[in-house]
């Protein structure tokens, strides 16, 4: 008997919310920019991440993350008379780092009796610089190639499950504010073939993807609760 109580107590104590989280995300990848189609939901690459998540407490983490993407704007694509004329293309290559701040909504343990859950929502913001490789072009201008590096903000929204406490897989869609209007290289075009917009906003782009994470180290038990 007292061999089955220690083994519950063994269990109990290595069942705790993680400490530390390693993983890796990918998905799909769309510019907002001043080149290409209007409609904004549609993939136009992808992208590949690693990350590493620092748990402070069941409902607050510190995201670490390294992105490489591909992105394409094509004018053909697009439903305004004056892009398809025009007929630019833009391929961009970005490569970037940033630091998320995420909240969950509910205190993601599932071992934690009675108030653990398996499943949450998440909102997140952080800061973050990447640079972008661009190469540009249309059928009646030679192309340019440019190289862009800005700050950016990104923003997410996901849905977190929790497998056994020690793995995760996580939904999110995340939208990544550029401090530059140049990301895919019309600023540039701008000099070669007039203005390509007013200029009253930067671009963004959005991933949207699936994200692996595997943990380790148990969260002192002070942090437990907010």
């Amino acid at each position: 008997m007292k061999r089955f109580w220690g083994f519950i107590m063994l269990i109990s104590m290595s069942a705790q919310a993680q400490l530390h989280e390693i993983g890796f995300s990918g998905g799909s990848a769309t510019l907002i920019s001043d080149i290409g189609q209007d409609d904004y939901l549609i993939p136009e690459g992808y992208f590949i991440s690693g990350l590493y998540r620092r748990n402070t407490n069941e409902w607050i983490s510190f995201t670490f993350r390294f992105s490489y993407g591909t992105m394409s704007d094509d004018d053909a694509l697009s439903e305004s008379a004056g892009r398809r004329l025009r007929a630019w293309r833009s391929d961009i290559t970005v490569i970037g780092g940033d630091i998320m701040l995420e909240y969950n909504f509910l205190p993601l343990n599932p071992y934690k009796y009675p108030h653990g859950v398996w499943v949450t929502p998440y909102l997140g913001i952080g800061a973050g610089y990447h640079t972008s490789f661009i190469s540009a072009y249309s059928p009646s201008t030679a192309g340019i190639s440019d190289i862009q590096n800005t700050f950016y903000m990104p923003m997410a929204f996901g849905i977190k499950f929790s497998f056994r406490n020690r793995m995760k897989i996580i939904w999110e869609l995340g939208p990544r504010y550029s401090f530059s209007d140049n990301m895919e290289g019309s600023l540039r075009l701008d000099n070669s073939s007039g203005p390509l917009s007013d200029r009253r906003g930067n671009d963004w782009y959005i991933y949207n993807g699936l994200s692996v994470t595997f943990g380790w180290g148990k969260l002192p038990c002070y942090l437990n609760t907010f």
